[in-house]
């Protein structure tokens, strides 16, 4: 359903934000977790309503794609990682692809948390920790 997942990690129940990723081992700063598998749409070929998007910019900071997460049935576990206050994950866009790394050591039961950044709350409302 969502992929191969590592043998590090679980998909479980998150208190309070539904569904998360825990690391079953220790995980050290730096570790590669996996891709940010979703559909990619150069830009303006996405829907502007659509609140599930990882834009990319060129080198004069325009819009020229995103990586589209609205369909689930193109998504893999690492969609169900949360935003958090204890950020231990980071996404790094390189080639109109996001690559997921650990970047603090994270202990086995810890929650995998990144930021969605303040553009997504927008919408949302209020933030959840």
């Amino acid at each position: 359903k969502w992929g191969k997942i590592p043998s590090m990690l679980e998909i479980r129940e998150s208190p309070g934000k539904g569904i998360g990723v825990f690391a079953l081992e220790d995980i050290q700063a730096w570790t590669f977790l996996g891709y940010y598998m979703r559909t990619y749409r150069p830009h303006p070929a996405c829907n502007p309503g659509n609140k599930y998007l990882f834009s990319f910019t060129d080198f004069d900071s325009k819009e020229c794609g995103s990586i589209d997460a609205e369909n689930l049935v193109f998504s893999n576990y690492v969609g169900l990682i949360n935003d958090g206050k204890n950020i231990n994950i980071s996404y790094t866009p390189v080639n109109y692809q996001i690559l997921i790394h650990a970047n603090v050591d994270i202990k086995a039961g810890e929650e995998l948390l990144g930021s969605y950044g303040e553009n997504y709350w927008k919408f949302r409302g209020p933030k959840l920790d």
